[in-house]
C-alpha cells in the first residue's frame, strides 16, 4: 500500500532532508478500527500479532514524470501485538541531493510503502502527507541553497562554443554524449536542462552532440574497387571479407545494410565473391 504526495524544490535548492511519521494499527478480532471482514483470521481467531515491512522513498521525477533519482529509508520489518494500537513508525531524516540531471525538473513524489508480511491484517491510520493534521505525515526541509542563473540556449550551437557560453552563465559542462544524427557533426542537439530554466549556479549541464549521419550506399554487385570508391566518396571506410561462391568477383553482402545511418568515418564490411568454390553457378 502506498501513500504519496508531491514536493517542488525551489530553484535555488541544492540539498534537502525528508522525515516522516505514520501510524499503523493491527486488525485483531474485536477492534473497532477495522471492518470485521479484515480482523484476524477468517474464522475470527486472532493471531496475536501482525507483521509488516515499510519504508519511505522520495523520488525526483524528470520532465516526463518518470523516476530520475531515488533516496529513501531502509525497508524495515515490524511486529506488533494485539495490545499495540496506533503504532508510530518514524522514517528518516534522510539527506536528499537535488539532482541537476533530471531535465530541469525539480518535482519530487513521496511514497510511504507498507507491505503486509503475515498474521493479522494491518491498517494505515488516516493522515495527509506533507501536512500536520495527524501523526501520519512527512516533511521536506531545504538544507542548502545557491545563487541561481538561467540556462542558456545551446541546441543548434557548435560544441566548441558551449563551454564558454556555460561559463558565462555560471554553469559547467558535464557529460557529452555523441550520437548519430542528421544535424551537422559537432552540433548540440540536446541539453539536460532546457534553455530558460532557472538553476543553481555551478550546475553541471549534460550535452548531446551530433556525430553527423551518412546513409550506407547500395554496394551489392559492385566490384571491390567500385565499392571502396563509393564508400570513400561518402566518408566511410571499407573492410573486405571474402566468400567462395560463383567467381563473380562482386559484392554479395554488406554490413550495415543499405540505407543505414552511421557516423562519418564508420566502417562498412563488404563481402566479395572470391570465385574459389567448386559449385556450378548459372
Amino acid at each position: 500500500m502506498r501513500l504519496s504526495d508531491l514536493w517542488i524544490a525551489p530553484p535555488d535548492a541544492t540539498k534537502a532532508s525528508v522525515a516522516g511519521h505514520q501510524q499503523i494499527t493491527s486488525c485483531f478480532p474485536g477492534t473497532s478500527s477495522c471492518p470485521a471482514s479484515e480482523q484476524g483470521t477468517p474464522d475470527g481467531i486472532s493471531w496475536g500479532k501482525a507483521v509488516f515491512r515499510t519504508h519511505l522513498d522520495l523520488i525526483q521525477l524528470d520532465r516526463s514524470d518518470a523516476p530520475c533519482d531515488v533516496v529513501g529509508t531502509p525497508d524495515t520489518q515490524y511486529t506488533i501485538t494485539d495490545d499495540v494500537h496506533h503504532l508510530l513508525v518514524d522514517y528518516g531524516p534522510v539527506p536528499v541531493p537535488i539532482s541537476p540531471t533530471c531535465g530541469g525538473s525539480r518535482q519530487f513524489v513521496l511514497h510511504i510503502v507498507v507491505s503486509w508480511v503475515g498474521f493479522n491484517a494491518v491498517k494505515i491510520d488516516s493522515g495527509s502527507l506533507f501536512k500536520f493534521r495527524s501523526a501520519t505525515n512527512a516533511n521536506v526541509i531545504v538544507r542548502s541553497t545557491s545563487p541561481t542563473t538561467i540556462v542558456p540556449k545551446l541546441i543548434g550551437t557548435d560544441q566548441s562554443s558551449t563551454a564558454s557560453r556555460l561559463a558565462a552563465a555560471g554553469l559547467t559542462m558535464n557529460t557529452v554524449t555523441p550520437v548519430v544524427n542528421p544535424a551537422p557533426a559537432g552540433t548540440v542537439i540536446a541539453e539536460n536542462s532546457p534553455a530558460g530554466t532557472i538553476e543553481p549556479t555551478g550546475l553541471p549541464v549534460d550535452l548531446t552532440i551530433s556525430l553527423g549521419a551518412v546513409a550506407v550506399p547500395d554496394l551489392e554487385g559492385d566490384t571491390a574497387v567500385q565499392a571502396i570508391s563509393e564508400l570513400h566518396a561518402v566518408g566511410l571506410v571499407a573492410r573486405i571479407e571474402q566468400t567462395a561462391q560463383c567467381n563473380t568477383r562482386q559484392v554479395v553482402d554488406q554490413k550495415p545494410g543499405v540505407g543505414t545511418s552511421v557516423a562519418p568515418g564508420s566502417t562498412v564490411t563488404i563481402t566479395i565473391d572470391s570465385g574459389t568454390s567448386r559449385i556450378i553457378c548459372r
